[in-house]
């Protein structure tokens, strides 16, 4: 999981940047689906960490990337999963969830609060902004 939440700069308005942007949201979706199920304990809310999933992103044309692909192969075969066993993995982890948040690594397997964003009242103030940055005011007609 990401670093702590920089609650005076939410939103990335100040100083951003895109390896700063990945961590933050990653915060962010944490705790927005922890928000969610404080609201609505009786509903299974899980956050799941899937891994590294060979999908195919890393086929290419050009024939030198393709070489060199092929050299590095069996490097990416030993620290990715078919997007099948992953999908196994993380249905098991979804159809296991009970009310409230669940957290789950790559094989499905309970993490409890492990690596939960601590910034005191993170979560709230991700609601408030979101909530904000998503809400358009209408006139009332």
């Amino acid at each position: 999981m990401g670093p702590e939440v920089i609650i005076d700069n939410l939103g990335l308005k100040k100083n951003y940047g895109g390896w700063k942007a990945m961590w933050q949201s990653i915060c962010y979706n944490l705790l927005m689906v922890s928000e969610f199920a404080r609201r609505e304990p009786n509903i299974a809310f899980t956050h799941i960490y899937p891994g590294n999933v060979d999908t195919g992103m890393l086929v290419f044309t050009n024939p030198l990337a393709r070489f060199f692909m092929f050299l590095f192969c069996p490097f990416i075969w030993l620290i990715t999963v078919t997007p099948e066993e992953c999908a196994q993995w993380l249905l098991f982890a979804l159809f296991d969830g009970e009310g409230g948040l669940n957290r789950r690594s790559n094989k499905g397997d309970d993490i409890g609060m492990k690596n939960f964003p601590k910034t005191k009242d993170a979560q709230k103030a991700v609601w408030e902004h979101s909530m904000q940055a998503t809400t358009v005011d209408t006139p009332v007609k």
